[in-house]
């Protein structure tokens, strides 16, 4: 009997600290709404109605101090305020502006990835591509929208992977996704249900077997190439659960298979899914970076509600009176008492008046202090630099190079974007994939680059001793500049052909107007 709603090993182990932080992320409701996940109950034991309402009261009291958020959105600014560098081929000119098919852009998919892996250490691209019989023309793809998309799945919907050895190479032969479908919509409400998504690697004599047992012919694959190199194809499950089945039937029923091809219209033999995790982008389940934050965050909310709970309880003022009698109480004050500068208190001889008022209990405050000064110390590790050591090839030119936690996952968004897109490439197109690049900002100190400055580095390039590219790396690292390479060169030639600012006879040579130290440029 399938079980394809099964939770990976490594899953199960990291399913609560993901639950904790995205309360975290989502804030003081999703917390709250956890009630005594997050808060326990004082005297739990106590069953009354009071002590129910009590709780009830403490819990609103208390304040939830967002800042596992605020990090996630510092951590994340430090690197979209800078725009990727972007370069695909025409061919997947849709995917910069609707990437995953519900319009949103390149870039904020990417943004959306960098949120998962900063602050859950995992997300996973998917690159899908309609279902179609033989080769795809671009006329059909254009006229159809037929293209691939790219869908970013969060850490909670990756339920179970597994990897195989073949040869010498470890090879994702399975991925499960958890997704939801509609069941039916009267065109307001939509009703949902859960499905599971199966990406598989099967031989052809497993996807035979499987096609007879569970209903699918076996020509579903038979046209057009059978078997990759490897002699392995790759298929897309959908599964959903068997309404009403008794104990004797299967609890979940496969629902559709398909077989994608490539242009070329052959049967694919790899996963087109790329984990991105905080340290690498293998399979294995990474350490979250916000775990440690979230969970000082919820110990500071904990504190929060006693602080709130004491300040309700004693933090007011209560007034006393001593030498009364009840003659005194009945006959002079009438039974009240009025406080304040229009009030006056009618005291016998020897009587006295004053208000009681505890001392400040700063223990609960401290307690609250000091773990706001942990969750700020927390933050700033994630972007402080850190040396990490480099192969024996690169420690002969370098003895190590810094980097930070945010730096590689930026990094590590980077590498599997442009993977996705270069797998999106081998369903439009049959040439390279050469032309694709995708990279995040990895730099984020703030610019202190000078004017002065800024004219060495371009009179270092005009002078021959770094290329242009060296140069506009600089520039764009401090801040300086934004397009790429090829975009500039362009908009610069533009510019000196209508006699627009100053430069080289051409950007790709350095100007020969150089006399030992000195620069000298078009413009004298």
């Amino acid at each position: 009997m399938p079980k394809i709603n099964y939770r990976h090993a490594e899953y199960r182990l990291m399913e609560k600290k993901w639950a904790l932080i995205a309360d975290c992320i989502d804030g003081q409701d999703a917390v709250k709404g956890k009630t005594t996940v997050y808060l326990p109950k004082p005297n739990a034991s106590d069953t009354s109605q009071q002590n129910t309402d009590r709780y009830t009261a403490y819990v609103a009291r208390a304040v939830f101090y967002p800042v596992t958020a605020r990090t996630l959105r510092g951590l994340v600014g430090q690197v979209t305020q800078k725009e990727p560098v972007v370069e695909i081929p025409s061919t997947l000119q849709d995917l910069e502006e609707d990437a995953d098919g519900s319009g949103i852009s390149l870039p904020l998919l990417a943004q959306a990835s960098l949120r998962d892996a900063t602050s859950f250490g995992r997300s996973g691209l998917y690159v899908d591509y309609p279902t179609t019989s033989g080769l795809v023309s671009i006329a059909e793809q254009e006229a159809f929208n037929i293209r691939p998309t790219i869908g970013r799945y969060h850490p909670l919907a990756i339920i179970n992977w597994r990897v195989e050895k073949i040869g010498a190479e470890s090879m994702l032969v399975l991925v499960v996704l958890e997704e939801t479908y509609v069941t039916s919509d009267d065109g307001f409400e939509e009703q949902v249900k859960d499905q599971w998504r199966a990406l598989r690697i099967y031989s052809p004599e497993e996807v035979a077997d499987q096609a007879i047992r569970n209903g699918f012919a076996p020509t579903a694959y038979v046209n057009g190439p059978l078997v990759a190199p490897t002699g392995r194809i790759y298929t897309v499950e959908t599964w959903v659960r068997n309404e009403g089945a008794d104990a004797k039937q299967e609890e979940f029923i496969l629902k559709d298979r398909v077989f994608p091809r490539d242009n070329s219209g052959s049967l694919m033999d790899t996963i087109p899914f790329y984990f991105i995790g905080s340290d690498n982008n293998n399979t294995t389940v990474d350490e979250p970076p916000l775990y440690d934050i979230a969970t000082i965050n919820i110990a500071h909310y904990r504190n929060s509600a006693d602080y709130e709970d004491a300040c309700y309880m004693v933090g007011q003022p209560t007034p006393w009176f001593s030498g009364l009698t009840q003659q005194w109480v009945d006959d002079v004050m009438k039974g009240q008492v009025f406080l304040g500068s229009r009030g006056s208190v009618l005291l016998p001889e020897n009587g006295a008046a004053g208000l009681m008022q505890v001392a400040p209990n700063t223990m609960t405050k401290e307690a609250m202090d000091q773990k706001e000064r942990q969750m700020t110390a927390l933050g700033a590790k994630l972007v402080e630099q850190r040396d990490v050591q480099r192969t024996a090839t690169e420690a002969g030119q370098e003895e190590a190079a810094e980097t930070s936690v945010l730096s590689t996952i930026s990094k590590n968004v980077s590498a599997a974007y442009e993977n996705a897109l270069k797998a999106a490439q081998r369903f439009v197109s049959s040439t390279g994939d050469d032309a694709i690049e995708f990279e995040l900002p990895t730099d984020f100190t703030i610019s202190t680059m000078t004017p002065q400055e800024q004219q060495q580095c371009v009179a270092s390039w005009m002078s021959g001793a770094i290329t242009f590219e060296e140069m506009r790396a600089q520039l764009r690292a401090a801040g300086k500049a934004h397009l790429d390479d090829e975009e500039a060169k362009d908009q610069l030639e533009n510019e000196m052909s209508q006699g627009i600012g100053a430069g080289t006879s051409s950007l790709d040579q350095p100007s020969e107007d150089v006399q030992s130290d000195k620069v000298v440029t078009n413009n004298g």
